[in-house]
């Protein structure tokens, strides 16, 4: 009997406390669970005009619209959409300081742009549905924003992009573990789970990885560039925009570095040239938003990714990021009107 009784407040107090755990997540950490797209141009979108809270990296909230993406409410014909992965979707700001959100405000009625961003979705899963997201609209969108955090480009993974094999990732949107994902502690335990949670406790399990100066150094010397990836993906690119009467704007942002003696850096890429030259060859734009962020470094000594929260010029796009991209993609398209 004492047995049953102390399993029972055990128990008892096990529940307690996961509820004031999932009380606080509400406004720390609140993730709506996602579900299969049944548009099929993205793998999943979020539950439609559900929440979303986040305080992990960075301070951002808000409410996705009808079609689960992150927008103020759906635009149903948008003459520009802006696609790409979570930096785009940018749940780590405020909607308003989300780069779609800046640019419609911007054009003030001009041109109506609709956010399509979707964690997860890589340079080459983004390319793989640019053909779905111009089909689900009535009126073609007359310019496609697509965002990449990468120049390096692999002929396997452009022609599953090209094929449409890139690796699915699967929606639990019905069934027990939809139920479970809807609460908050154990999807917060699931996702760390996912992120390494268990290296914690049982680093032997985990291979050892040689991180030294030199390995770095020879690693960096040795990348293959590709030109056929190239030629392929802009080949790809240029097909859609001839198909669909449309123009493409591709906009990277590489990841920065703040030196110990206060300067800024960027990690020197050989492919940055390559894949602005190759683009330009089939008539593909494109923005590398490096000497704009040095810019703004140097001008406002402010940086484009990282938060209060975490760390500065790493992770996620802040508002600053998201800020610079917007001028410049609002200069970019007035000077393509004006040609």
């Amino acid at each position: 009997m004492k047995i049953i009784k102390s399993f029972g407040k055990f128990l008892l107090a096990g529940i307690t406390a996961s509820l004031i755990i999932s009380i606080i997540l509400c406004v720390y950490s609140l993730t709506p669970v996602h579900i299969e797209n049944p548009e099929k141009n993205t793998d999943y979108i979020w539950e439609p005009n559900s929440c979303w809270v986040t305080m992990e990296e960075g301070i951002g909230g808000g409410k996705y619209d009808a079609n689960g993406f992150n927008n103020a409410k759906v635009i149903e014909n948008p003459d520009i959409i802006i696609v790409g992965s979570s930096h785009v979707e940018g749940r780590n700001v405020t909607q308003k300081e989300n780069m779609s959100f800046i640019l419609n405000d911007m054009f003030e009625g001009k041109h109506e742009i609709y956010n399509m961003g979707i964690s997860g979705h890589h340079f080459y899963k983004t390319c793989q549905y640019i053909p779905a997201s111009l089909d689900r609209f009535e009126v073609t969108p007359k310019l496609v924003l697509v965002e990449s955090a990468i120049v390096e480009l692999s002929k396997d993974q452009v022609e599953a992009a090209i094929n449409g094999t890139v690796e699915f990732s699967p929606s639990h949107g019905e069934g027990l573990i939809a139920f479970l994902q809807k609460i908050p502690i154990l999807r917060v335990l699931y996702s760390q789970m996912e992120d390494g949670l268990f290296d914690l406790f049982m680093p032997e399990l985990q291979p050892t990885v040689v991180t030294n100066t030199e390995s770095v150094e020879n690693v960096e010397k040795q990348i293959n560039i590709d030109i056929e990836a190239y030629e392929l993906m802009f080949d790809y690119l240029a097909s859609i925009e001839e198909k669909y009467n449309t123009e493409i704007v591709i906009f990277y942002h590489p990841e920065e570095v703040l030196e110990q003696d206060g300067t800024i850096s960027f990690k020197k890429n050989e492919c940055s040239p390559v894949f602005a030259t190759e683009a330009s060859k089939k008539g593909i734009d494109f923005i590398d938003m490096q000497s704009y962020f040095e810019t703004m470094y140097y001008e406002e000594h402010k940086v484009p990714h990282g938060f209060i929260t975490g760390k500065a010029a790493y992770g996620h796009m802040n508002a600053d990021g998201h800020r610079a991209i917007a001028y410049v993609l609002y200069d970019v398209i007035n000077k393509m009107e004006e040609q």
